[in-house]
């Protein structure tokens, strides 16, 4: 016969197990529920009246940063059709070796403006929070204004490397 004490040992580390899965379990479902929280790119991307009326968010995202920054609605979004065509999570192709083995990506651009991992890094130091992320319709179109407004200060003829 087992002594009553073993009894409530066994039982007891069963709870952290049954727990530390379940927890498990609750992490994995909220990180693959968060890849679904990104909208679809719009049906009719050639017109932007449209596009806002789907996604009116995007709208004031566009309308704050050319307030903040100068760069105009229509020239932020033609930047995001023609970068991703309004897909938050695109990057470039991988190369693929022997027609199936994915091999690197020829560049680090990500998310709506397609930005790159250094230009990015420069945005977040100089305007944006180290918080923001490319793949959100905000930081991307607040991206684009500082990055036009950027590009306006140089002088003629000189571009940064």
């Amino acid at each position: 016969m087992r002594h009553p004490v073993d009894r409530f040992a066994t039982r007891s580390s069963s709870v952290p197990t049954t727990l530390r899965r379940w927890g498990i379990l609750s992490v994995a479902l909220l990180l693959s529920g968060c890849a679904t929280f990104a909208p679809n790119p719009p049906q009719d991307q050639s017109n932007i009246c449209e596009i806002f009326r789907e996604q009116p968010s995007w709208y004031d995202y566009a309308r704050e940063s050319q307030e903040k920054w100068g760069t105009p609605i229509a020239t932020q979004m033609s930047f995001i059709q023609q970068e991703s065509s309004f897909r938050s999570h695109v990057r470039p192709d991988r190369k693929r070796y022997l027609g199936f083995i994915p091999g690197p990506r020829p560049s680090s651009a990500k998310g709506y403006a397609q930005a790159q991992d250094p230009v990015w890094g420069e945005y977040q130091d100089q305007a944006g929070s180290l918080f923001a992320r490319r793949t959100h319709m905000k930081h991307a179109t607040d991206f684009i204004g500082w990055y036009n407004r950027r590009r306006r200060r140089l002088p003629t003829g000189h571009l940064p490397q």
